[in-house]
């Protein structure tokens, strides 16, 4: 989408080469995460029309915030526990050399949970919001355009990406008022947006714990991981350093951060029934296999 590189353009006619690389490994996109929501997206599509031709809002609404908690779910973790370790998590990347990529990859990233709101299946839904979503579109682009124009001359590069990803930002919550008129939602509506503040609230602990951990441990374990790196592998490649060292870092991080969240989350209902059983099925059908791998092995 245009909207969504042409800040590129603007930084690469302004800036040198190497502040270039700086920015664009700093708008890095981790990757698969934008495909789950392309994917509820796309299963919410058919079911959305179906709905919209029978006027059936309700449970257009439901199936809105059921999806919405499904997302937050995943992007909210993923975004606290990215806030955290930013510097790091580019590091291990793309070595201390872009570790200036990490403010700008932390604007960029801001855009993890406003990915939660659904409005495409429903903007596709009606005709009239399709239209004004269209018009919406260019003004927000254009808009963007003239900031990033006045930009040149006086933004350095945490202001051009702060400028793109408001854009962003600002045509989603744009989009999103437009469907809540549409669906007419009100107050009485809040409580299916429940577990979506529960999620918010686990993550703000988990991050909590997270970082006095993180913070604490980051140089030592870097340092430690930097040298086994130089005494394992025999080299002083600066990338593999950093990515030994940083790797271990985030996988640290990253035992402390995901267990705290999904005992909480559990803890408070986030995670259903249905799901807790689902991934109970998937465990017993892995240790299954492994079971009957040796006494396969042993007929043989």
């Amino acid at each position: 989408m245009l909207q969504n590189d042409i800040h590129n353009y603007f930084v690469g006619y302004k800036f040198t080469s190497a502040e270039y690389a700086i920015y664009a490994y700093g708008c890095f996109e981790v990757p698969l995460i934008a495909m789950l929501a392309e994917s509820v997206t796309a299963v919410l599509i058919p079911r959305m029309n179906t709905l919209q031709v029978v006027g059936d809002k309700e449970e257009m609404i439901r199936l809105t915030a059921r999806a919405m908690q499904k997302l937050a779910f995943f992007y909210f973790p993923i975004y606290a526990f990215l806030l955290i370790t930013a510097q790091t998590f580019i590091i291990t990347l793309f070595t201390t050399n872009y570790q200036q990529s990490a403010s700008i990859f932390v604007i960029n990233i801001t855009i993890l949970p406003f990915s939660i709101l659904i409005t495409d299946p429903i903007v596709r839904s009606y005709k009239e919001l399709g239209r004004l979503f269209l018009v919406t579109r260019v003004a927000v682009l254009l808009t963007l355009v003239t900031v990033l124009y006045y930009g040149l001359e006086h933004f350095g590069l945490t202001g051009m990406i702060t400028a793109a990803v408001g854009a962003i930002i600002l045509e989603k919550i744009i989009a999103e008022t437009m469907v809540i008129r549409k669906l007419g939602l009100g107050m009485h509506h809040l409580p299916l947006m429940t577990d979506v503040l529960k999620t918010a609230v686990i993550c703000v602990a988990a991050g909590i714990v997270t970082y006095f951990v993180y913070e604490n441990i980051k140089v030592v374990v870097e340092t430690t991981g930097e040298h086994l790196a130089r005494e394992i592998f025999s080299t002083q490649k600066l990338a593999i350093l950093n990515f030994v060292g940083g790797s271990l870092v985030l996988f640290i991080s990253a035992a402390v951060f995901a267990p705290i969240y999904l005992f909480l989350a559990n803890l408070w209902g986030v995670i259903e029934e249905d799901e807790k059983q689902s991934v109970r099925a998937l465990i017993s059908r892995i240790l299954s296999r492994r079971r009957a791998e040796p006494i396969s092995q042993g007929d043989a």
